[in-house]
């Protein structure tokens, strides 16, 4: 964990110090005119952190304040009322998430710090980065309106990045603030929790229909497609889908998910019924034959302590490869634990038997998990299981086109190995990765942006609750002694800043240490 954070954090440093190199040689060579023309652009740079701020959205802000102050005021008093609740579900969070985390710290905490290269993969950098961005000015711009529909004037508008961290921020005239009423004040205060909010539940929505509006382009419920960033990839063609594992029917992610998942809980709980077979049904004649004649491709051999395969070795997981063209053979062999046939005797050494053959071979019959599932087809046939590591299953990928995959190894392996599509394009023009793109972008957009309404409205210092806190105490207890206000907002700052702090501390000690 230590190697993959302090990679992202290098690779981050690197980048920087070749942003500003590139900006320096650039400056030199125009003769210092680049960074005069970001200067009156409004760009501030300094090592790891860049600022950009305007007034060119000013105008912008006060005509949606002007042409529509009765929808906006209506708008943001629902703001407000749901301020109030998250400031109260922020506080009640942070201390249930502290104590359930000290309690219980091999479960996942509700609130837990995001941290790139530990509980974010790297490779899903981008997407946390525009996610942050896109939360952060939409919070911004609902300070803003939320003021111009009370008839204050915004300074300016901008957007910052402090090494990987952006945002934004609105630049509200102070006095202006200083002379509106508590209720006011809190619609304003309120407006970008708000606003995150809605942007929350607009990204579940999108996510939702999805299907629906990138149907033209792409289709779904019809298996996953194997796209081309997978490992799998090489072994089977363009378009390929992959719609069972096992005998369990995958028509979207969410079966694949959990055909996966019964697959573990099959290993990790040999006996509860998941309703999966890891066998194949074999004929008695088949492998009485193949005994007699010694056959290439599998041998019919009696355990005495020794290999089953002999020197053959076993795949320790990945896809079982395309037989050779000359012979039919592969080189991943596998024993497989024989029962017996309708009638034959169950002696101990009946029972040892074994055979050694190619899983690929076996694959093309029927699944089972005990004879008497391929004696109920027909006589004459026993169950072939697979003897594998511990939580180890050959497991069969069936495609589209009746072809199917075979891979050896942990079914989460598999989950983390072969990257998969709910989406199908229409065209072979259509690029396979473009609605997972979408899909990850609206989720970490929806996570985030919710995450932030309500931490950011917990009444801590710097953050918009400490100043929702104030103008609540003013609007309903008017009356109340400034020195007295002042007391009751500080500690309940201190000590929803003391769980904040503790939640941090514990959550990153539990990743780290």
């Amino acid at each position: 964990m230590w190697g993959v954070f302090g990679s992202v954090v290098g690779s981050v440093l690197l980048l920087w110090v070749a942003f500003f190199a590139c900006l320096k040689f650039l400056d030199a060579q125009f003769g210092g005119r680049v960074g005069e023309w970001l200067a009156r652009a409004g760009v501030d740079l300094r090592p790891g952190y860049v600022r950009w701020y305007s007034r060119a959205l000013n105008p912008w802000f006060t005509r949606m304040g002007r042409n529509y102050p009765t929808f906006l005021r209506q708008w943001y008093a629902l703001g407000a009322v749901f301020g109030f609740a998250a400031m109260v579900c922020s506080v009640l969070l942070l201390a249930l998430n502290l104590y359930w985390t000290l309690k219980q710290p091999d479960q996942p905490a509700v609130l837990t710090p995001v941290v790139p290269g530990v509980n974010v993969p790297s490779s899903h950098l981008a997407y946390y980065m525009i996610a942050l961005a896109v939360a952060g000015v939409i919070h911004e711009i609902g300070h803003a309106l939320a003021a111009t529909s009370e008839n204050m004037q915004v300074n300016g508008f901008g957007a910052f990045l402090v090494v990987l961290y952006p945002g934004a921020f609105v630049d509200l005239p102070e006095d202006s603030l200083q002379h509106l009423s508590p209720g006011k004040l809190l619609k304003i205060y309120c407006a970008g929790a708000w606003h995150n909010i809605a942007l929350s539940v607009a990204c579940v929505l999108l996510i939702w229909t999805l299907p629906f509006l990138l149907s033209p382009l792409y289709s779904t419920g019809h298996g996953v497609l194997i796209t081309h960033d997978s490992p799998f990839f090489g072994h089977v063609e363009y378009g390929h889908r992959v719609v069972a594992i096992g005998e369990c029917r995958v028509n979207g992610l969410h079966d694949w998910a959990d055909c996966l998942n019964r697959w573990s809980a099959s290993l990790m709980y040999p006996d509860k019924a998941t309703g999966l077979n890891s066998g194949f049904c074999l004929r008695h004649l088949l492998h009485t034959r193949l005994t007699r004649f010694d056959s290439l491709a599998s041998r019919l051999i009696r355990t005495h302590g020794t290999a089953c395969c002999g020197d053959a070795d076993q795949s320790d997981g990945g896809v079982e490869p395309t037989p050779d063209a000359d012979d039919g053979r592969s080189s991943n062999e596998m024993c497989f634990t024989l029962g017996d046939p309708l009638g034959a005797s169950s002696s101990p050494a009946a029972a040892a038997r074994q055979l050694c053959s190619i899983p690929r071979q076996m694959a093309t019959n029927a699944f089972c998990s005990e004879d008497e599932r391929c004696q109920s087809e027909t006589s004459g046939f026993v169950c072939a299981r697979p003897v594998t590591e511990e939580h180890h299953a050959v497991i069969k990928l069936t495609l589209h086109d009746s072809s199917f995959l075979l891979f050896y190894g942990h079914p989460h392996a598999l989950w983390y190995s072969l990257m998969v599509s709910d989406y199908v394009p229409r065209s072979p023009m259509l690029p396979t990765s473009f609605p997972s793109m979408i899909e990850k972008t609206l989720r970490y957009t929806a996570s985030l942006s919710g995450g932030l309404a309500v931490i950011n409205m917990a009444p801590i210092q710097w953050l918009d609750g400490q100043w929702a806190a104030t103008a609540i105490l003013s609007l309903f207890f008017p009356s109340l002694a400034p020195r007295t206000r002042d007391l009751i907002l500080r500690v309940l700052s201190t000590g929803t800043a003391a769980l904040f702090v503790g939640n941090v501390l514990t959550s990153v000690g539990l990743m780290f240490f």
